[in-house]
């Protein structure tokens, strides 16, 4: 009884054993060639397909890395690496290239510096700012380039902000000087002026001989001149 067991268990191992023993014979006489792996770093992919192909190895893709300076479809790494000895059909991974999605200027134009330089930022763009004499409010975005919403490349933009140069002056002394002595100073400068009469005016009564007797600013005073920002001048007149 043991022995026809030990019989049938024989008979059933025969065929795993026959394909091992033909397995051996057959790798010993007919050995599995070897590949060296090729040198794909810097090529494109569609130029190493046909080599691989021709060399019975297999590509997978494991990344696409953007890149700016390269082409689409870059080999910038590869694993196994060149020279090491693979087997036919092994699969060879990857890192390819990829362009970065096209960025596009925000529009800037009429907006304040501030809200200018947070749409920048919130668009992880960096720009060169310039600052310019410009008739519109100051800090106010006047030109920029690239225009708004045109694809930025690889310049930087530009953004030119207006800014009026304030101008210091020392308040002169208008007292005892007429109208007519200080039209040529309010013609100097942007000045928006009051005239109070000490004492009641005549009908139809002209302030060209008038005498400044009071001044806000006081003389002395140091006052800043803006373009955009006239300054008030309060003036006390008497009559001569």
């Amino acid at each position: 009884m043991k022995l026809r067991t030990f019989l049938e268990y024989l008979f059933l191992l025969l065929p795993f054993c026959s394909f091992l023993l033909g397995y051996y014979l057959l790798s010993s006489r007919h050995p599995i060639r070897e590949i060296s792996v090729p040198n794909l770093t810097g090529q494109q992919l569609n130029q190493v397909v046909r080599l691989l192909s021709a060399q019975q190895l297999n590509i997978r893709i494991i990344a696409e890395k953007e890149d700016a300076d390269l082409e689409d479809g870059t080999i910038i790494q590869q694993s196994p690496t060149p020279g090491q000895k693979v087997k036919p059909h092994q699969s060879l991974h990857l890192i390819i290239s990829k362009k970065p999605d096209p960025t596009y200027m925000p529009r800037l134009i009429g907006n304040q510096e501030e809200f200018c330089k947070k749409e920048m930022l919130n668009h992880a763009l960096r720009a060169s700012w310039h600052y310019v004499e410009g008739s519109k409010k100051s800090g106010t975005c006047i030109a920029q380039l690239p225009a708004p919403y045109e694809q930025i490349g690889n310049v930087t933009p530009i953004v030119y902000i207006a800014r009026h140069h304030e101008t210091p002056v020392i308040m002169p002394n208008l007292k005892g000087r007429t109208i007519h002595d200080i039209k040529d100073f309010f013609a100097l400068y942007p000045v928006v002026a009051e005239y109070l009469h000490k004492c009641p005016s005549k009908t139809h009564h002209s302030c060209s001989t008038c005498i400044v007797v009071d001044q806000r600013p006081l003389p002395g005073s140091i006052i800043t001149f803006i373009k955009e920002k006239p300054l008030h001048v309060q003036l006390l007149l008497d009559q001569q």
